[in-house]
């Protein structure tokens, strides 16, 4: 079993992603500080989650095992590749409980439902540093310049998934890097402007090994060196 993520294994002694039980649906291939993200929100069954960004994919199907079949996760990409692999993962898996919806997240929702919603998750596009490990290849792709170009794109996604959480709402911001610029930096600036917005204390929603991930100013900070995952920032945002 993995040491903080609840559902996780780890060292599995062939590929995972070759064999039945893999095309059978029974599982997925993530990282373990990855899985802790999607519990930073607090979602329950029965719940509509909106999953801005929804790239990776392997998120938006954590959070559509966490709602069950009568809740709802809308996942939002812009890139139709990207979203015809989000209906690739949902169809393995069984689930029909996704609906991704080609959007520029940054430009606003134009959904067709609710105008607000309770639980929102931004997974940021960012550097992806923190998985260095598993991408070494990154260090000859990544120019120092593009750091706050990344940071910006953020900033714009964060700030428009802010306007569309309602009162008592939770919005969990999160990246796969370490850069000042991406992490903390992202969070002040969306803060000075969105002070209905406060960090909320994600321990409770975490199981109690992860605990000792999170700082004291309540940031969910992992590190491959020391927690053998990938490198993550994570933290959940309570609209007052």
């Amino acid at each position: 079993p993995t040491p903080y993520a609840p559902m996780g294994v780890t060292n599995a002694a062939k590929d995972p992603s070759r064999g039945p039980a893999f095309d059978r649906g029974e599982y997925v291939i993530q990282d373990e500080a990855s899985q802790l993200v999607p519990l930073l929100l607090g979602a329950a069954p029965n719940d509509t989650v909106g999953d801005c960004w929804a790239t990776r994919n392997t998120k938006t199907v954590q959070l559509a095992e966490i709602v069950g079949p009568r809740g709802e996760v809308i996942a939002l990409e812009q890139n139709r590749t990207r979203m015809a692999l989000i209906y690739k993962s949902a169809q393995r898996l069984g689930l029909h409980n996704i609906r991704p919806l080609e959007r520029d997240v940054a430009k606003g929702f134009d959904l067709k439902g609710p105008s607000f919603y309770r639980r929102i998750l931004v997974d940021a596009p960012c550097s992806g540093l923190g998985t260095l490990r598993r991408n070494p290849d990154a260090r000859w792709r990544v120019r120092p310049e593009e750091i706050p170009r990344c940071a910006e794109r953020a900033l714009e996604i964060l700030s428009s998934a802010g306007r569309n959480i309602e009162e008592g709402g939770s919005l969990v911001y999160s990246v796969c890097t370490f850069t000042p610029e991406e992490t903390r930096g992202v969070v002040s600036r969306f803060l000075e402007s969105a002070k209905e917005f406060r960090i909320d204390d994600p321990r409770p929603f975490l199981p109690e090994p992860a605990h000792v991930l999170v700082s004291a100013e309540n940031e969910l900070s992992t590190w491959p060196q020391r927690h053998g995952c990938d490198g993550f920032f994570a933290v959940r945002l309570v609209r007052a």
